[in-house]
Formats: C-alpha cells, sequence, structure tokens
C-alpha cells in the first residue's frame, strides 16, 4: 500500500526492518466520527505498529458516512481489532467507552483522522520501561489534510520528572508540551485507581483532564520524538468558528481545575493564574487566527486576558512566551489578530523542517 504513513516516517523518524518482541500489552483507542477519507490510513499504521502486542479499541461514534464499514472491515481483517458502535455522544464520551473496553498496562489514544510513524509505541514503550514513567509524552509532526509534512511540535528536551513536580510545571507553562492526549502512552491504572475520565460535553476535553492525570502520575517522561501525525483539517474541532460555547470551553477547564483542588483538599495554587492565563490566550489566539470580530464573547474573553495580565506579568512565574502575548495584547485585539495571523501564515508556531531528515529520538 503506497501511503503518506511511510513517506511521513521517512521524514519524521528512523524505521527498523524487524517487528519489536511481543511485551506489555498496549491499548489504543481511536474514538471515530465521520472520517471516512482518512480512516483507513489510521487504521493501517496502528496495525503496522512495530510493537506486537497491541489491542486496537475503535468507538464508531454514529458515523452517518462509511467510516463504520471501514472499522468492520479492518477489524475482520485484524484479530487484536474490536470495533464498537454507539450512537453519537462526543469525543469524550467515545474515548471514555474505549478506555472502559480496554485491558492493556498501557493506554494511547489516537483520533480517527490521524496516523501513527511505525516506531511510535515501540519508542514509547521503550522510554517506559526505561524511566518507569506513568506517563510517556511526546512531541507530533503536523501534516496537512492529504499528508504533506508542515512541521512539527517537540519538548525542548528529554526529561523525567515526579508527577506533582510535572503537574506544577505544568500549570506554569501548558504550552510547552502539548495538553493532547494524544501522542502519550499512559499507565491504564491512573485512569481507574483516580476514577479519571474524559468529561462529556465539553469541547478541548484534554485541557481538563491531562492536568490531573500528571498530578496522580508516579513520574511523567518527556521524549524527543514526533512519531504522532497530527492532521490539520478545516472541518476539524480545533479550526471550527470560536463561538460562544468554544470560549467557555476552553477558558473553563482552569475554573474548574481550581474547583477540583478545592474539593481534593489540595487548596488554591498560585501558579493556577498562569494555566488560566495560558488557556485564554490560546482561545485569544483561536480567535485572531480564525477571523473572530465583534462579539459579546470576545469583548469577555479580551476583559479577562486583561485581568490575566496584570496579575501573571506582576508574579513573574510564567515562561516568557505567556508573558509576551500578555504584553503584546495591551496593543488591543485588531493589531493583536494581525500579528498573530502573521506568524501562523509564517509556521512560526511550528518548527520548521530541516534540510537533512529530522533525527530520531
Amino acid at each position: 500500500m503506497a501511503s503518506t504513513v511511510e513517506s511521513a516516517c521517512e521524514r519524521g523518524v528512523d524505521t527498523v526492518s524487524e517487528p519489536t518482541a511481543v511485551g506489555d500489552l498496549v491499548s489504543v483507542v481511536i474514538p471515530v466520527y465521520n472520517v471516512g477519507p482518512y480512516l483507513r490510513e489510521c487504521l493501517w499504521s496502528v496495525g503496522a505498529q512495530s510493537y506486537l502486542s497491541t489491542e486496537i479499541i475503535v468507538v464508531d461514534d454514529g458515523s452517518t458516512d462509511a467510516s463504520g464499514e471501514i472499522c468492520d472491515r479492518f477489524a475482520a481483517n485484524d484479530g487484536r481489532c474490536v470495533v464498537i458502535h454507539q450512537r453519537n455522544g462526543g469525543l469524550s464520551l467515545a474515548r471514555n467507552v474505549g478506555l472502559e473496553a480496554s485491558h492493556g498496562r498501557f493506554v494511547t489514544f489516537v483520533d480517527g483522522d490521524d496516523y501513527l510513524a511505525r516506531e511510535f509505541l515501540t519508542e514509547l514503550v521503550r522510554a517506559a520501561r526505561r524511566t518507569r514513567a506513568s506517563v510517556v509524552a511526546s512531541g507530533c509532526t503536523f501534516v496537512t489534510e492529504n499528508g504533506q509534512y508542515m512541521g512539527r511540535m517537540t519538548p525542548p528536551t528529554a526529561r523525567l520528572m515526579p508527577g506533582r513536580r510535572a503537574f506544577l510545571e505544568h500549570l506554569r507553562a501548558p504550552t510547552i508540551v502539548s495538553t493532547s492526549a494524544c501522542g502519550k502512552l499512559f499507565e491504564r491504572s491512573l485512569f481507574a485507581d483516580h476514577q479519571l475520565e474524559f468529561p462529556v460535553g465539553r469541547l478541548y476535553e484534554d485541557n481538563y483532564l491531562t492536568p490531573r492525570v500528571y498530578y496522580y502520575a508516579r513520574s511523567v517522561a518527556w521524549e524527543v520524538t514526533c512519531g504522532y501525525m497530527y492532521r490539520q483539517r478545516d472541518s476539524s474541532i480545533s479550526a471550527a468558528p470560536l463561538d460562544a460555547r468554544s470560549i467557555r470551553d476552553w477558558t473553563g477547564a482552569s475554573e474548574a481545575l481550581n474547583d477540583w483542588l478545592v474539593a481534593e483538599g489540595i487548596g488554591r495554587l498560585q501558579l493556577l493564574e498562569c494555566y488560566r492565563a495560558a488557556l485564554r490566550l490560546a482561545a485569544l489566539n483561536a480567535a485572531a487566527r480564525r477571523g473572530t470580530t465583534g462579539s459579546k464573547e470576545l469583548t469577555e474573553l479580551l476583559a479577562a486576558v486583561r485581568a490575566s495580565r496584570r496579575r501573571v506579568l506582576m508574579m513573574g512565574a510564567a515562561p516568557l512566551r505567556t508573558r509576551l502575548m500578555l504584553a503584546a495584547s495591551v496593543l488591543g485585539f485588531p493589531v493583536y489578530r494581525r500579528v498573530i495571523q502573521l506568524t501562523s501564515r509564517l509556521g512560526l508556531g511550528v518548527q520548521r523542517p530541516a534540510r537533512t531528515r529530522l533525527r530520531k529520538g
């Protein structure tokens, strides 16, 4: 099968000629909703992983296109795959259903329109064994709708830290490593032991869950590898118009986290202001890129960013990127929007490919 998986693998990570020996079972949870044009590539890339000890749990979340049939055909040819068909309930519910059906020591999440480099699971399992981390986080490679390479986002260095410290560092600087549940390998027991699940009915659900996972993790390892291929689609949630619900769910994660901290007896944390500011800026940046103007929600978001600016700049704990963006918001939204749109067109939000092939690790 001539696939963009193979060409992306060649650019993004090295490949090996022999499959990895069977080891700890990894559950791959794939929520699917109307992604027919991309689904074969996603499923093929998971089935072709060099790490063999996997179970593939596909949750068809009420698709109305050919996605359900594609899932069933794949499962008929790969005995490791189980397909669950359900009424549409959203991404969070689909992931929760897949998680509940999983049996592996580890679990990873792959969206149905994305795909994996062949060594993705091998590299993350190897890191988990080497570091004994409860969570292994990687970077990702951005590709266009037709699989053309765009750039990558990767941790600045490979590192390992205790879970509680990773939790605090994530509050301080959530933009350093993606909050996304994708591109990570989790010990499945983290979810069962601490009753962790994705918030049903919320957009940007990972902002709600990932900090809590870090809090309970024994340790978190970051690997400088980019084997998760993240497809940039105009019709995806991340490209949809920024309406009232989007802003509420994006920025509301910090308030939900604050409530959780209080309920768990942890107390209020000053670093939560950094997390709150980062989420508000992320929403503002999305509004700028998508051309949002003149709405009541945008006015309220700008007021919230101003409040964060005063608090966070006085603290000095936030990373330089956050402080610079907060300072730039003083210029007003029209100027701020032009700056964000320009940096987006120039690709300054992701690392550009080098002239030689990308290095492994």
